[in-house]
């Protein structure tokens, strides 16, 4: 069943596009939404947005996943090798994911700055419900592999955003690097071919992976020339291609869960916000049915009350009766019973008149 009080939001460069289950899309300034989801009064929100800042590092781990079973220990592991690669001091939220492969275990990392939360910290101050936080590549990533477009080798992905372009660069599902950029149109131009062939020769240069392919992802397809690598256009569910990744949100939800990217504090307020408001309604439900056993022991008791009344009234009618059958007996004992004595003694005395005549 349908949440018609729930929002999928995408945050891309100020702008929050947003999408509710009714099939309805939205765009606001980030600046306003939660003005805005007040006063469409949506209770809970799902959120993306592309994080510039966000960091993507990779380290090799000294055994396989299996060998870790608890996720608590695994992510003490992985916060200890953080830890030697970034500033004791910050505050940060992560999210990881292990693989395998010839040369052993190793974790594809993703972390941000505390100073780059504001769009949580802005929803959770005006008391916005916010169930997950994403990258905004999370989503897309989640299309690919439905409709199994994860290559082998690295590719590249340009999501088309009216005019914005949001560019990244993966090998198999993970994220090596990440950029975005002011088109002139919102086709395929010649300064995105450009950015494109850029993107592929930074990724020689300094990542030492070729793109082998470039998958369009938010726009029609039309025939490109002079990219230096081969192409294709992904299609999605989305009405409109300006709410691809709001609608992806939508759609792979379930997928994404156990992935929210939240700084410690952020999780345990949200965690027990959550606590409180399960317990609310387990509290409320048990009021409600106190109250609804109350109602029924109320009117228990007066079913009883009229049945009590009703037998007051036989009881009163039975006392009339045998106040009446007490007045009777008493005129009998005063008035026939002595008159009957008197002929039973006179029956019982023998006649004179029958014993002389033999």
């Amino acid at each position: 069943m349908l949440n018609k009080n729930k929002a999928y939001i995408s945050i891309e460069e100020g702008k929050a596009k947003v999408f509710l289950p009714k099939n309805q899309f939205f765009e606001v300034e980030a600046r306003k939404l939660p003005a805005f989801l007040k006063e469409r009064r949506i209770k809970e929100v799902v959120v993306c947005q592309f994080l510039p800042n966000l960091t993507s590092l990779r380290f090799t781990l000294p055994f396989t996943q299996k060998t870790i079973k608890k996720k608590k220990l695994l992510d003490g592991i992985v916060m200890g090798e953080i830890r030697k690669r970034y500033p004791p001091t910050a505050n940060f939220a992560f999210t990881y994911q292990v693989y395998e492969s010839e040369g052993g275990g190793y974790v594809r990392c993703y972390l941000l700055d505390e100073e780059y939360f504001d769009t949580v910290n802005n929803l959770i101050i005006n008391n916005i419900n916010l169930i997950g936080f994403y990258p905004s590549f999370f989503p897309l990533l989640e299309l690919l592999r439905a409709k199994n477009f994860i290559k082998d080798e690295g590719y590249i992905v340009c999501l088309i955003s009216d005019n914005t372009r949001f560019v990244y660069v993966f090998n198999k599902d993970e994220l090596l690097l990440q950029r975005s950029y002011e088109s002139s149109s919102k086709n395929i131009v010649d300064e995105d071919i450009l950015n494109i062939n850029m993107t592929v020769s930074y990724s020689l240069q300094s990542l030492r992976i070729k793109p082998e392919m470039v998958l369009f992802i938010g726009s029609d397809r039309q025939e490109i020339d002079g990219l230096t690598i081969s192409y294709d256009f992904i299609d999605t569910l989305a009405t409109e291609n300006r709410e691809v990744t709001s609608y992806l949100l939508y759609n792979f939800e379930k997928n994404l869960r156990g992935k929210e990217l939240f700084l410690t504090e952020q999780r345990k307020f949200i965690q027990n916000r959550n606590y409180f408001r399960y317990a609310s309604l387990v509290i409320a439900g048990v009021a409600l049915f106190l109250f609804a056993y109350d109602i029924s022991l109320l009117s228990q008791i007066l079913k009883n009350q009229i049945s009590l009344s009703l037998l007051k009234k036989e009881i009163d009618a039975k006392q009339s009766d045998f106040k009446l059958l007490q007045e009777r007996v008493s005129y009998f004992d005063k008035n026939v019973k002595p008159l009957l004595t008197l002929q039973n003694r006179k029956n019982s005395e023998i006649a004179i008149k029958a014993s002389l005549y033999p």
